[in-house]
């Protein structure tokens, strides 16, 4: 027998998987991870420290319209403008344990055992942790709706505006897996989701306002958060915005793959 013949023959055979068991089992991840925010003593802070905020700057926007009158409630967008200011420290809080918590425990090597793979793993975290972020956003809803007492309902604005927050915030959690997934120390995680957040938010648009350079402000432009937000938020939606959204979240969760990939070898 050949060499080559003896390494098949010593290689494990390889189970030949469908689409709809690789989709089960994302699903059946995806699921747990999801429960596992509701059992998170770090989420549940992260969503009270939310509440609070919101629930001090709903009273008030009461207490303005209460003595204004005809004024839009989504036009304004002070709540949702206050919402974004909170994802920059509240989506790292997320995401910071759930990878770096795995490769601090040596837990992640275990879970990647056929048929599990990498891929599943990321985007099973991001559901996860997008579909709880989802579910903190949808608080809002009470607060809107008892603020559109007291003001002009604009769907438009409104929908575009909930748009914005969930796809930046895809975004922040997107790279928050990613810094997770670099790192043992949750802190370290946390600090650099941080800083990648606010310099996403408003470094690049003080540099924005320094620059000459045509070129240099194009690519600004496109990446500005808070120009395309600024815009969802008066019902403005183009396609440029909503592919830099999507295309980022997709290249971020590549990266953590391709991160979990490179230390699971080493």
């Amino acid at each position: 027998m050949s060499d080559l013949e003896n390494k098949a023959a010593v290689a494990p055979e390889i189970p030949d998987y469908s689409v709809m068991d690789w989709l089960d089992r994302l699903y059946a991840l995806s699921l747990k991870e999801l429960r596992s925010f509701f059992y998170s003593p770090i989420a549940w802070i992260a969503t009270t420290v939310y509440l609070f905020i919101n629930g001090c700057l709903f009273f008030a926007l009461v207490e303005f319209y209460s003595k204004q009158s005809g004024l839009a409630v989504a036009g304004s967008s002070h709540l949702f403008r206050y919402s974004l200011i909170m994802l920059t420290f509240i989506c790292p809080a997320l995401t910071m344990h759930l990878l770096a918590l795995e490769w601090d425990r040596k837990t992640l090597e275990g879970l990647l055992t056929a048929p599990i793979t990498e891929a599943q793993v990321v985007l099973s975290k991001f559901i996860g942790a997008f579909l709880f972020y989802a579910a903190m956003l949808a608080t809002m809803g009470v607060y809107i709706v008892i603020l559109g007492t007291y003001g002009k309902w604009e769907f438009g604005p409104l929908a575009s505006s909930f748009l914005g927050l969930l796809l930046i915030g895809g975004l922040f959690l997107s790279f928050g897996i990613f810094a997770s997934s670099m790192t043992k120390s949750q802190l370290v995680a946390y600090l650099v989701t941080f800083m990648f957040n606010l310099g996403m938010t408003w470094g690049v648009n003080l540099l924005d306002r320094f620059i000459q350079n045509i070129t240099l402000k194009d690519i600004f432009a496109h990446i500005l958060i808070e120009k395309h937000f600024g815009e969802l938020s008066r019902g403005i939606v183009k396609t440029a915005p909503l592919t830099f959204f999507v295309t980022s979240i997709i290249l971020f969760l590549f990266l953590a793959i391709r991160s979990i990939e490179s230390r699971k070898w080493r």
